[in-house]
Order: structure tokens, then C-alpha cells, then sequence
């Protein structure tokens, strides 16, 4: 919200804040998210989305955007992303690290970072061509859990 907020209105971008919100503290961070972004009529918020919507929603998206700051595995959500051509933004921690060339495949951010990521948004709007589509183009196949099986078959092979 704080990279979103830091860019010109002008600037032609769509933005879809999506995710449950079960507790009151998820509430507490929605609602302070809200005011972040404010009047902002770019940016939209939906609700959380069922398991077999999950390709669907994200394969209309342009981008995923994680700006993850705290250590994370996978995340899934990135795996699937990819699963379905959907090129990912998030930040250089974890499994985004390993999942995501930078300025290949999508983009890699320092966690917190929002100048930078702000300016990667930048980007994405001024040449779409020349990012979101040579990115799609570069994804990795995507694993299957036959592929990772295979994978702890091999290790394990005594």
C-alpha cells in the first residue's frame, strides 16, 4: 500500500488487494491499509478466494505482486502464479529468491523496500511490452508433486 501510495494518480495501474481477514488483527492491518491508499479508485479489495477460483483469479491478473517481509517457503501462491503464466514481483527473502530471476521472470525487491518497488510499479506501467510479457515468456515450467516425489526418490536412493 505504502510503494501504491507513493506513485502518481496519473499513472495508469490496477491494484486488487485480496486475502481473508479472520481476525481482528487482519482487520486492524485491512483497515490501516485502506487509509494508506485512501481515494485511490485504482485500487480495489476483494475477499478471500475459494481453492478452485485460485487459478482463475490468478491468471487474469498482469503481475502478482509479493512484498513479503518476513522469511517464507514457497510461498504457494507464487508457485501457482507460475503454474498459470502469471509473472510475480515480490521480495528478495526466501522461496520468492529461488523462484524468481530478476528482470527475467518477474522482480525481486529488498523486504521493506518500498521506494523500490515503487519504482518497479513504475516500470510495469511505462512499458508492459518490455516487462510483464518478456517476463511471462521466461517462467519456468511449472513442478508437479510427481516432479518433487521424483526429486525425494533420488535423494533418498541408497
Amino acid at each position: 500500500a505504502e510503494a501504491i501510495a507513493r506513485l502518481p494518480r496519473e499513472l495508469a495501474l490496477r491494484f486488487e488487494f485480496r486475502g481473508p481477514v479472520n481476525s481482528a488483527r487482519e482487520w486492524a492491518l485491512l483497515q490501516e491499509t485502506k487509509k494508506i491508499i485512501g481515494s485511490d479508485d485504482r485500487v480495489q479489495f476483494a475477499p478471500a478466494v475459494m481453492n478452485a477460483e485460485v487459478p482463475a483469479v490468478l491468471a487474469s491478473y498482469d503481475v502478482l505482486c509479493c512484498p513479503s517481509v518476513c522469511l517464507e517457503g514457497g510461498p504457494t501462491v507464487a508457485i501457482e502464479a507460475h503454474g498459470v503464466g502469471t509473472p510475480v514481483i515480490g521480495s528478495r527473502i526466501g522461496g520468492l529468491a529461488e523462484l524468481v530471476t530478476d528482470g527475467v521472470n518477474g522482480r525481486l525487491t529488498p523486504p521493506g523496500d518500498v521506494v523500490t518497488l515503487a519504482g518497479v510499479l513504475r516500470e510495469i506501467a511505462a512499458d508492459p511490452v518490455g516487462t510483464v510479457d518478456i517476463w511471462r515468456r521466461s517462467l519456468p515450467r511449472a513442478r508437479t508433486m510427481d516432479d518433487i516425489a521424483a526429486d525425494y526418490l533420488a535423494l533418498y536412493r541408497v
